[in-house]
């Protein structure tokens, strides 16, 4: 296991919003909405997230258990290229540490929006491991041992982000087959009234 982080909603279904993000400078009379996102220590190093500005949360800044990541959209709608230092209210009030390169939270038909990490351990849900290539029998035997220990009448369950990720798109796979066959059905049949036509101006 090279990663562990605990998020309170799926990274691919980011659903808690609110109106009331502050700091200073924000135009009064400004409408967005802004996506919560609780997490744990190591997120950005569990979920391979790209930092384009200051750092992720860490256990050596113990002020960082009010501090906030933002994505590169909530930069721009703050109107400040590197928000790194900039107190933000939202829900608490804290110091922005790091941005995080802009990532699809929700459907990839949807506009990327502002979205504010904050470090909040304690209302996590979602438990994020990271396997090392090759291991992953083997770690999901450690896994279900170390959850049968703690919660042994509790059935262990898990899942894998890439099938998740696949199974919001299935229908579009579907459709791309489907499509696919009756491109070529179409094409076959013109063939055929090709084919019929040349032979009826050739017997003519």
């Amino acid at each position: 296991i090279v990663g562990v982080t605990s998020t309170g909603h799926n990274p691919l279904r980011v659903t808690s919003t609110g109106t009331n993000a502050m700091w200073e400078g924000r135009d009064p009379n400004s409408e967005h909405i802004f996506h919560r996102f609780q997490a744990n220590y190591d997120l950005v190093k569990t979920l391979q997230m790209e930092m384009v500005h200051g750092r992720e949360f860490s256990r050596d800044f113990p002020s960082d258990a009010t501090s906030f990541m933002v994505n590169e959209e909530m930069a721009r709608v703050m109107n400040i290229e590197n928000p790194v230092g900039t107190r933000l209210r939202f829900g608490r009030e804290g110091e922005i540490i790091g941005v995080v390169k802009n990532f699809h939270f929700q459907s990839l038909y949807t506009a990327i929006e502002p979205l504010i990490i904050r470090l909040d351990p304690v209302r996590t849900e979602f438990l994020f491991v990271r396997i090392a290539a090759g291991q992953t029998a083997e770690a999901i035997a450690g896994l279900e041992k170390a959850f049968k220990k703690f919660n042994p009448n509790t059935l262990f369950e898990f899942s894998f982000q890439d099938e998740q990720f696949e199974s919001m798109y299935r229908n579009e796979s579907t459709m791309g087959t489907l499509a696919t066959f009756f491109a070529i059905l179409a094409i076959f049949i013109s063939c055929l009234g090709l084919f019929g036509l040349a032979s009826f101006t050739a017997e003519q």
